[in-house]
């Protein structure tokens, strides 16, 4: 697997969506970014799949979990969480529960 190089205390992401063309842009850019730490890409679809089987020109070698936001978050305390989250979720796809997003 390809090394992601990134700066010391870079915030941890995690793009939520990456199986559409615009969350595999997202995460190509974020991989090769160096001041970001990609530590996730996830998906309803191909779960399980390297992003860059799915997508070969972005060499994002992560492969696509299913979105766990307690598990992703850990311990606020921790090193180990997400600092943030790029979510490309199509445009028509909302919240389960048909609340609004303020």
């Amino acid at each position: 697997m390809a090394e992601q190089t990134f700066a010391e205390g870079s915030p941890r992401m995690i793009v939520a969506g990456a199986t559409g063309f615009a969350g595999a842009l997202a995460a190509h850019l974020l991989w090769r970014h160096p001041r970001f730490e990609l530590v996730a890409v996830t998906g309803r679809s191909e779960v399980g799949r390297r992003l860059d089987d799915l997508y070969p020109r972005y060499r994002v070698p992560l492969r696509i979990e299913e979105l766990d936001v307690d598990r992703l978050t850990g311990d606020p305390d921790a090193s180990d969480g997400i600092d943030a989250a790029v979510v490309a979720y199509p445009h028509a796809c909302r919240r389960p529960h048909g609340g609004t997003a303020a």
